[in-house]
């Protein structure tokens, strides 16, 4: 046939394909016309012969048209480029009605039809066993009820003949094998049948003589008893005279129930045990056991589906150690047998099992000789779905590459449970078959201390409880490296397991202590293979991110650092993942197992020249600089923009952050990496990156009150602005830090680095600079209760803020003129510069410059010996902090807050201040108002 011919099926939901592609059918009434055109093809169906089968005696007023219109929806979907006109159309018009053309084998109801015919040549011939094929056959092209979901009259009418058709091959079937002596394996599935169809006498005759046959004389009566008494209920009829004979039969034991030809020498069903051995140190796994468990409960409630259970998991993770384990605890579950294959998906140097290979193993072990085995998959297929129909039998497909290396393996029987492995996330196992998926996760240290116990003795264990929980802690819960690592310490058991914990705590060496020596007991061997099965491209990929800094990594960082779009990374990332390589942990996060995170860097440097894994680290590190550039202006829109910001490199693709909520979501989702990342780019000498990224990270880091974060990266900031000779970074790293370390109440560390800040800035002659170190020396002698020092210095900086024509910063510096003012006790000249700087920070709609100067009004009210005014301050300023995000400056807000209630009485509503202010201080590691909080709420 050529392969531009399409095939269809009716045996089933109607269906076509052009080639591999199923084609578009559309609705149910379009299937309709299509199937009335298929079950007459090669003839010219009149137009009101289809509107007849169609709507009968329903039809609209527009059927005629109708019919036409999906005559030529058709025409469109089995003849894209518009085909040939005239007779050479495959769906043409002719006369008054149409034809659809279709040429031998096109549908499977032909074939269906002309396995029937073998089936009676073979029988006519005396081959039983060609007829057994050939039925086989037949009824595996058999894909549900025929036409189904098709409606109209026609379509009832067809499922109601071919329905016949399909239970007269299931018996003449079921007749041949008993023939054939194969009676034992019968009486399971003839059972079923006749529970599933009662009426049907030719099936009970059928079982009754398999059990007769299969010396069950008793159940065969029995089988007769429920037969009569079903018909008497359902029909009111006694049973017809084949059963009364076949009664008779075996009261009498008549000899010629016994005669049957036997099927290869032999007869009788085979059980098959398959199961390898199960693992002698298995522990744990409580939950994943509790969940199979489940899967197999589901079999008793599948409504005629098999019961699929999917076990993925990363390479080690003992997916095969669960199955085998959990198989060997259930055979008496399943008197049909085990069946079990190594599908070998991952096996390096050896190609993945080939499903006809797998079903021949498993014909082999349910009986059949050899010279029976079908030679064409599909019909192979049928025919081990056909010997475990009725069955209960386990079924154990092992390390599987993929879900079309599965699916001819998956019986048909719904008492049959199938449990697969693999390294890959079988997805379409999930959404086609409805498979039960278990992602094998790693061992709790519980479960991984028991695993050491088990392998090396309890005594040992106990003896050196710190040694073995470094290791446990060292191998991550991995099975695979805890049973290699607890076989190297068997091996030497005069050896302290100190000496292997100290060897596995380092990084370079730790997968060379992971190696057993054999490629079965190397972690490193193992991992191998997993990506090996990867695409090329996807394996790149898998290196570079084990470069990456920090403790996992968000798709656009990711994009930025393999320089690729963003859908195009998404598709890589999904496949890393389904290989268990990588794992989503949190929507758009990804991170890796530590152990898989090692090889991953070994195969960067392999698979990666040098300068390629730099441009990918040069790539990542502008992402995080960028980024965090842009998200800071959101945080703070004006605060000065920072001078000298490094050029974005070729393929990185900073992300854009658009609003305050989204650019605080993303330091607080990327803060760990940020850290990373600066650490990375110092250990590179690329200095620039290092201060701006602690630039980058200031007003974070201060609104959430991570002083001592804010102190290590700008002392890397400072460092680095040094090392680049850049004077400009260097007044800013000195201001910074110097900030950094007034707020850690770092004092004399503080004034040294603002010394420097200013005497650079004044030596040349940078206004702004200087005017920001005096800003920043207020906090300074504020916090060493040196007011009159921090307004001479405010009142400095509002000078050189003047000259510069800054009325954003003249204004925020007015209001700090009027914060130590206030704190000097000078409240009338206090609240007129608050006052002022009020209005023009609402003008300039500077939200942290008004909360700030809420903040003092408050703190002059209050000391005015206004409390009730001091909390309407306070509560404006709170809220506004907490919008920004400003958890350090929230904390202070909330203690002073208190002290209004308290001059107010409300000790209740003070007390419940405090403590909201405690538990910021005490998250912020405040310890000194920490202290003085403890103290309010003491008293």
């Amino acid at each position: 046939m050529s392969a531009e011919l399409i095939r269809y099926a009716v045996l089933g939901p109607i269906r076509a394909w052009r080639g591999d592609k199923e084609l578009d059918l559309e609705g149910p009434k379009q299937r309709a016309v299509l199937a009335a055109l298929l079950l007459s093809a090669n003839r010219v169906v009149p137009a009101s012969a289809i509107v007849d089968g169609v709507w009968g005696e329903h039809a609209p007023t527009a059927a005629a048209h109708l019919v036409h219109t999906y005559v030529s929806r058709l025409r469109r979907v089995l003849e894209p480029g518009g085909g040939s006109r005239g007779p050479g159309r495959v769906l043409a018009r002719s006369g008054s009605g149409y034809v659809l053309r279709l040429e031998p084998g096109q549908l499977d109801l032909d074939q269906f039809t002309a396995r029937l015919r073998q089936a009676r040549a073979c029988r006519q011939a005396g081959d039983l066993a060609g007829a057994v094929d050939a039925l086989t056959a037949a009824l595996a092209a058999l894909a549900g009820p025929p036409l189904a979901g098709v409606p109209g009259p026609l379509a009832d009418s067809e499922r109601t003949r071919l329905a016949e058709l399909h239970w007269a091959a299931v018996e003449d079937r079921a007749g041949a094998l008993l023939e054939l002596g194969r009676h034992n394996e019968l009486t399971g599935d003839l059972a079923a049948l006749a529970a599933e169809h009662p009426l049907r006498e030719r099936i009970w005759a059928l079982l009754m003589t398999a059990l007769y046959r299969a010396g069950r004389q008793a159940e065969a009566l029995a089988a007769y008893d429920r037969a009569r008494k079903l018909l008497a209920e359902e029909l009111g009829i006694d049973p017809g005279p084949e059963l009364q004979r076949l009664q008779q039969q075996i009261l009498t034991r008549d000899a010629g129930l016994i005669a049957a030809r036997r099927a290869g020498g032999g007869e009788g069903t085979v059980v098959p045990r398959q199961l390898p051995a199960g693992s002698a140190h298995f522990v744990g796994r409580s939950a994943e056991l509790s969940q199979l468990n489940a899967s197999l409960a589901a079999t008793c409630r599948s409504g005629g589906a098999v019961v699929i259970c999917a076990i993925d998991g990363i390479a080690g993770i003992g997916k095969t150690t669960l199955a085998v384990h959990w198989a060997h605890q259930v055979t008496d579950q399943f008197p049909g047998g085990q069946l079990y294959v190594n599908l070998r998906g991952f096996d390096p140097g050896r190609m993945p099992t080939e499903p006809a290979e797998a079903l021949r193993g498993f014909l082999e072990a349910l009986g059949l000789p050899p010279d029976r085995f079908p030679r064409d998959l599909d019909a192979r297929a049928a025919l081990y779905r056909t010997m475990l129909a009725g069955r209960q039998v386990l079924v154990v497909l092992d390390n599987a590459r993929d879900a079309t290396q599965v699916r001819p393996l998956l019986p048909g029987s719904a008492r049959c449970l199938v449990v697969v492995t693999s390294r890959y996330r079988l997805t379409s196992l999930f959404t086609h078959e409805g498979a039960h998926q278990l992602a094998l996760d790693r061992l709790n240290a519980q479960e991984s201390r028991a695993l050491l116990a088990e392998r090396l003795g309890a005594g040992r264990v106990i003896a050196e409880p710190d040694a073995a929980a470094e290791l446990i802690e060292s191998c991550e819960g991995l099975p695979l490296a805890l049973a290699i690592a607890a076989a190297r310490a068997a091996s030497h058991p005069g050896f302290p397991l100190a000496g292997l914990a100290a060897e596995l705590r380092q990084e370079p060496t730790r997968l060379d202590a992971l190696d057993g020596g054999e490629p079965q007991a190397s972690l490193r061997a193992m991992l191998s293979w997993s990506v090996d099965a990867l695409s090329p491209p996807v394996a790149a990929v898998f290196g570079l991110l084990g470069l990456a800094p920090g403790p996992d990594i968000s798709l656009p960082a990711a994009a930025s650092m393999i320089a690729q779009p963003a859908g195009r990374a998404l598709v890589m990332l999904r496949e890393l993942e389904n290989a268990h390589l990588l794992t989503e942990h949190t929507l758009g996060r990804y991170r890796m197992h530590d152990l898989v995170r090692l090889y991953a860097a070994e195969h960067a440097e392999r698979a990666h020249p040098q300068p390629s894994c730099q441009a990918a680290l040069r790539r990542l590190t502008g992402f995080y600089t960028h980024t965090a550039h842009g998200g800071d202006l959101l945080l703070a829109p004006h605060r000065p923009p920072l001078t000298g910001l490094i050029d974005a490199v070729p393929g990185c693709q900073p992300q854009p952050l658009t609003e305050l909520k989204q650019a605080q979501e993303w330091f607080a989702s990327e803060h760990a990496c940020l850290l990373a990342a600066q650490k990375l780019a110092a250990s590179q000498g690329w200095d620039h990156v290092v201060w701006q990224l602690a630039w980058g990270l200031t007003t974070f880091h201060r609104r959430q009150g991570r002083l001592y974060d804010q102190v290590a990266t700008w002392r890397a900031g400072l460092d680095a602005a040094r090392n680049s000779g850049d004077r400009a970074a260097q007044m800013q790293a000195h201001t910074y830090f110097g900030e950094a370390c007034a707020l850690a109440e770092r004092h004399e560390e503080a004034l040294h680095h603002f010394r420097q800040g200013l005497a650079l800035a004044e030596e040349n002659g940078d206004l702004r600079s200087q005017a920001h170190a005096h800003s920043a020396l207020t906090e300074l002698w504020e916090h060493q209760g040196d007011d009159q020092r921090a307004l001479a210095h405010a009142t400095h900086a509002l000078a050189l803020y003047q000259d510069l024509d800054d009325p954003v910063m003249q204004a925020r510096m007015g209001g700090d003129v009027g914060w130590y003012h206030a704190r000097l006790g000078n409240y009338e000249q206090a609240r007129d510069h608050c006052h002022a700087a009020l209005i023009l920070h609402r003008r300039h709609r500077d939200r942290e410059a008004v909360a700030a100067t809420l903040d003092s009004l408050g703190y002059i009210a209050h000391h005015a010996g206004h409390p009730a005014q001091a909390l309407r301050y306070y509560r404006e300023a709170l809220d506004i902090f907490r919008g920004l995000g400003d958890t350090y400056r929230e904390a202070e807000i909330l203690s002073c807050l208190a002290q209004a209630h308290a001059a107010l009485g409300e000790r209740s509503q003070a007390r419940d201040a405090w403590r909201q202010a405690l538990e910021l201080y005490e998250s912020q590691q405040r310890p000194a108002d920490a202290e003085r909080i403890r103290h309010h709420l003491s008293s």
